[in-house]
């Protein structure tokens, strides 16, 4: 299976899981639009080739031309995640704000599955949920409006104007300090 029928696979399998986590969770049978997938699939793999590649062999040394270069676990995660909000699977029409929020949502939950899938350790449920819902307690400020790490996300996600911009590096950055949050709460950095 080559790496595009890889990922086609995987977007079907994240398609099934999230709806089976949404009927759990809340009783709603999502409503993907048709070929969510395939659709997904070709987006993603438009936007490796058009805007991470070219960052990456501009980045190759000189005695490394010959190797193929490869896209970090966290640029999977930021093509996958804004992939999902440029595409916008799941359709809701009755309800607009609630379709883009299951989007973001959506991506988020394929993001953290691809964080997990190439994690060294496995990630606990434990570290993820701390992380997910952790909200700093500031001394003598007013933090009832503060939000959790997830929920900042979210937002972000639905407000995103990818015509503007498609901040795939910088959202790259943002999973990569998560993940080091994460492997940090766990005690499992490693000093070299």
């Amino acid at each position: 299976m080559d790496k595009k029928e890889k990922r086609l696979s995987e977007f079907k399998d994240w398609i099934n899981g999230f709806a089976v986590a949404q009927k759990i969770k809340s009783g709603i049978d999502l409503v993907f639009i048709d070929n969510a997938a395939e659709i997904l699939n070709d987006r993603y793999w438009e936007y490796a080739e058009s805007y991470i590649r070219p960052i990456i062999d501009d980045l190759k040394e000189p005695e490394n031309i010959k190797d193929e270069s490869k896209i970090s676990r966290f640029k999977i995660i930021s093509a996958s995640e804004l992939t999902i909000i440029d595409v916008q699977p799941i359709a809701l029409e009755e309800d607009k704000h609630k379709e883009k929020r299951l989007n973001a949502e959506f991506g988020w939950f394929v993001g953290f599955s691809i964080l997990s899938s190439f994690s060294e350790t496995p990630i606990s449920d434990e570290a993820a949920e701390f992380l997910r819902d952790y909200k700093e307690e500031i001394p003598d400020v007013d933090t009832s409006k503060i939000v959790t790490v997830y929920e900042e996300h979210i937002q972000w996600l639905c407000n995103i104007e990818q015509d503007v911009q498609l901040p795939i590096i910088s959202n790259a950055q943002t999973w990569r300090l998560y993940y080091f949050s994460l492997l940090s709460f766990e005690g499992k950095i490693k000093r070299t």
